[in-house]
């Protein structure tokens, strides 16, 4: 049995490296579209739909990920 798209895990959120390998894990076709990019090394992706039933059209974008934990002014505080 195929695994379809409709029942593809949301991968939105995550690294290019990480939606598309969890995604390939799963039996699926990944292509990928960029909108932004500045070179930066985090890209991460911002929406995902269905082209057909094995293939997953992944949207990146590096303007989206702004990672405050890569900030060294921020102090981490245990509550």
């Amino acid at each position: 049995m195929d695994f379809l798209c409709e029942q593809a895990p949301d991968v939105v959120g995550l690294t290019q490296e990480e939606g598309s390998l969890l995604l390939r894990k799963h039996g699926l076709n990944v292509k990928i579209k960029s909108t932004y990019h500045q070179n930066i090394n985090t890209n991460r992706i911002i929406r995902q739909r269905a082209i057909d039933t094995l293939t997953i059209e992944l949207i990146i974008s590096d303007e989206y990920c702004n990672d405050p934990t890569n900030d060294p002014t921020i102090e981490e505080k245990e509550v």
